[in-house]
């Protein structure tokens, strides 16, 4: 008998969408509450890395996902202003242990996972979320925003960074902010486009990112101190400014950035919550646990992996409070690695001393290369 056989999972991102479905598929009652009244998502894609493709799989999507997404089989590389490969990640489904990774238009992926979730007859209410949570010894009494309640063996967040949940629960409302901020546009897909590459600036980076086989999309991150707020009808004129030291193909790019509502120019936050990650019937995970910068971009993956994990332990047990320390112990170091990984990473790639461009030589690129490998072999072992 699983540890909890009726679950309220509060957010319909891609890691509460995945849980319903793997909860649903092994006999587990669930519903979702979602505070958005839609998921029109605008102007951005996702990578989703050979860790997050496993999770998927153990889930039991993996399949009906990539047929959404963009799976060619090639490389990723990562160049200096003047073209020099500083490393490179080679994807090949038939080497190492993770499958590829798969890039989405989030949309494209939103709405697979909600098929998939409707196809499992899990309820799904928007525009709706919990007003108060009373986390009992045997259960949790919940009060949703329509004015409704309910009763449930079990309370996941998975409501992302800006958690209700997290705050109600755990008392950690707003997240950090780090420094940076992202920059994201789609458009149509230069025909001889066949690798995602990324290119380093001085204190910018910029990725060519294919998400299906007539989009891309443009993602661009600056160091940012201070947290500015942007004029939204000049975002165009300002992505195009942030990344103008680059080269070859990104000022064609950049010159097809013109329309501000399909600008996603948002700042970069983390959330740093200690353990455990549950008390009492409550859980948090993906975001709303550990929100981390995008460098490593293996902030989806992370949370996919909560969800795979929490269901696996949650089918093997009858003792719930065993089932989240487990599961809690088993995560925290696993996401902190990438967090903290991530956030140096991003601090050592948009920094630069000096007035000319930021070249690197072979022997940095071979260090970087090296680390790159490393951290491969991390990710990859079992989570």
């Amino acid at each position: 008998m699983a540890a909890a056989n009726s679950v309220l999972i509060v957010g319909s991102g891609i890691v509460g969408q995945s849980l319903a479905v793997g909860l649903a598929r092994r006999g587990i009652g669930c519903e979702i509450v979602e505070i958005k009244e839609n998921f029109d998502i605008v102007g951005a894609g996702i990578l989703i890395q050979g860790t997050g493709m496993r999770a998927f799989d153990e889930i039991g999507v993996g399949d009906d996902v990539r047929g959404v997404g963009c799976t060619e089989r090639t490389r990723v590389t990562f160049r200096d202003v003047q073209e020099n490969i500083v490393a490179a990640i080679e994807a090949d489904e038939d080497e190492g242990p993770l499958p590829v990774g798969v890039s989405f238009e989030r949309q494209a992926l939103h709405e697979k996972l909600a098929e998939l979730v409707a196809a499992e007859g899990v309820p799904v209410r928007m525009g709706t979320t919990v007003e108060t949570i009373d986390n009992g010894g045997d259960a949790v009494d919940v009060v949703f925003t329509d004015g409704t309640s309910s009763t449930f063996d079990l309370v996941v967040g998975c409501d992302g960074i800006r958690s209700r949940v997290r705050a109600m629960v755990f008392g950690v409302e707003e997240p950090e902010y780090s420094g940076f901020v992202a920059w994201r546009y789609i458009m149509p897909r230069p025909a001889d486009l066949t690798e995602m590459v990324w290119y380093w600036g001085r204190v910018t980076t910029i990725g060519v990112v294919p998400i299906a086989e007539d989009l891309i999309y443009l993602a661009g991150t600056s160091a940012e101190p201070g947290n500015p707020r942007f004029d939204r009808a000049k975002l165009p004129e300002i992505y195009r400014q942030r990344f103008s030291e680059f080269d070859h193909l990104i000022p064609d790019l950049l010159a097809q950035v013109t329309e501000p509502d399909k600008v996603v120019a948002t700042p970069m936050e983390q959330v740093i919550l200690p353990p455990p990650w549950h008390k009492g019937r409550v859980v948090v995970m993906g975001d709303a646990a550990h929100a981390t910068c995008p460098f490593w971009a293996q902030g989806a993956s992370m949370g996919l992996e909560d969800a795979a994990l929490f269901v696996r332990f949650l089918t093997e047990s009858d003792d719930l409070a065993d089932v989240c320390g487990r599961w809690s112990e088993r995560r925290y170091p696993r996401c902190m690695m990438v967090q903290k990984g991530s956030y140096e990473t991003g601090k050592m790639s948009h920094s630069h001393e000096g007035d000319g461009p930021k070249i690197l030589p072979p022997p940095v690129r071979e260090m970087i290369q090296k680390q790159m490998n490393e951290r491969g072999q991390a990710l990859a072992a079992p989570y």
